[in-house]
């Protein structure tokens, strides 16, 4: 009887911290989508040249840039003191315009211009490169730009939300493909002790094979647990429940928020 006591209690506790967490999460995350600068400068592109910029919003620890993401909208202006060619592509068409390999496909492509102003919906999430292209043989061109981008609002979505028995000797995981910029919010109670892992998909694999690995997140012995976690490269990770070294089943409520 004390036992079911005790998981009614955790769970009640639980649903509340969830509750409330997600709120002020929410609440939070509105004020989040803010206009922010990629490009503001005055540059020459030499005559017969092109000048390139990529476009991300930042990176993590100097890992992978973190890249626009669909429904996001960018406001471009253009000034030139020669006219010059603009090009918006992907990473796939702008390797092809690197290496000359028509066709290549830009989804914004204008020729000749002295000056431009557009705003565009990011379609699909990635990387993107912005190119002006100057095509006379002798006049080099004095450009300004200034790109501004403006995130879409975040969605918090709850991935997984579960009772679910840890026997003893056992381990329970949970995996998705997961985007960098993006958080993970994690909360777990259990009737018994656990131990908690956050993986990517080689460290998991490692850590199965009983290798030397290094986890983004480690708990050990915990009947509770509450954590976010900012995803800092586009991969898979594995989120894992082990009960492989205690003496008794756990029942383990887990919730998961998702926001990007």
């Amino acid at each position: 009887m004390k036992k079911y006591l005790r998981l009614l209690a955790l769970l009640a506790i639980l649903g509340l911290f969830v509750m409330g967490q997600y709120d002020c999460a929410e609440a939070n995350l509105q004020s989040k989508s803010f206009t922010q600068t990629l490009i503001d400068e005055t540059a020459t592109v030499h005559a017969g040249q092109h000048r390139d910029y990529p476009l991300y919003v930042g990176k993590y620890q100097g890992e992978d840039p973190i890249y626009l993401k669909a429904g996001g909208k960018l406001d471009i202006s253009l000034t030139a003191t020669q006219d010059v060619s603009f090009y918006l592509c992907d990473e796939k068409n702008y390797l092809k315009f690197l290496n000359y390999q028509p066709p290549y496909y830009s989804v914004i492509n204008i020729s000749d211009i002295f000056s431009f102003s557009h705003t565009y919906n990011v379609p699909v999430s990635g990387s993107y490169h912005f190119i002006i292209n100057n095509g006379h043989d002798f006049l080099n061109s004095s450009v300004t730009i200034k790109v501004l981008y403006t995130p879409p609002l975040p969605t918090t979505t709850v991935i997984w939300d579960e009772i679910t028995t840890v026997p003893v000797g056992r381990l329970r995981y949970y995996s998705a493909y997961l985007e960098a910029g993006d958080k993970l919010s994690m909360f777990l109670g259990a009737t018994e002790d656990i131990d908690v892992y956050l993986f990517d998909e080689t460290n998991y694999q490692w850590w199965v094979d009983n290798l030397d690995n290094t986890p983004y997140i480690e708990a050990h012995d915990v009947s509770s647990f509450s954590q976010t976690f900012n995803i800092p490269t586009s991969q898979k990770y594995y989120f894992v429940i082990d009960n492989t070294y205690n003496f008794s089943s756990s029942s383990v409520t887990i919730k998961v928020l998702y926001t990007r």
